[in-house]
């Protein structure tokens, strides 16, 4: 999994900064306007899913340090909570919204079966031991339902995290 940059790619440069320049033009301050007011407490998680899909946000997409983060988890929770889908669907796995609820599950099972701990209190090299397993299929057991974890990386975990709508 990727680790937290020690130096940003572009040092010293904000986009934000640019918000009242030629740069941005009226419907690009609506979209990001729109995307920075989100709420960043769940509203389709439970609390302890979004605890879960937090963690998992921070392995895959880390942060800069030297600003606020981009809400990852809101994206994503707003999408399920207004049930916006991507056109199609994986014939291995589940809808989406059911996808993410048995995928979250079954990775807390494994961390807990694992480490006896909650996926988000595991030490990073946890986390991304975990995270690869999945990525490589190997996570497997009853709390899956069937869904293969490969598939739930691949088609739901990395797109949903990384795409913005």
């Amino acid at each position: 999994m990727s680790r937290r940059a020690a130096t940003p790619h572009y040092p010293g440069y904000d986009v934000l900064a640019k918000r009242n320049t030629l740069s941005w033009n009226d419907a690009t301050r609506r979209v990001i306007d729109r995307r920075l007011a989100m709420p960043r407490t769940p509203r389709f998680f439970s609390e302890a899913e979004w605890r879960t899909l937090s963690a998992i946000c921070e392995r895959i997409l880390p942060q800069p340090a030297d600003r606020s983060p981009v809400p990852l988890p809101a994206f994503l929770d707003a999408k399920l909570h207004h049930d916006t889908r991507d056109g199609y669907r994986q014939a291995a796995l589940p809808p989406q919204r059911e996808a993410w609820r048995i995928g979250l599950k079954a990775l807390e099972a494994a961390a807990q079966a694992t480490h006896q701990r909650a996926f988000d209190a595991l030490q990073a090299e946890e986390q991304d031991a975990l995270l690869r397993r999945m990525e490589s299929g190997a996570l497997e057991g009853p709390e899956w339902q069937g869904m293969p974890s490969d598939a739930f990386f691949k088609h739901r975990v990395v797109p949903d995290i990384t795409a913005r709508s």
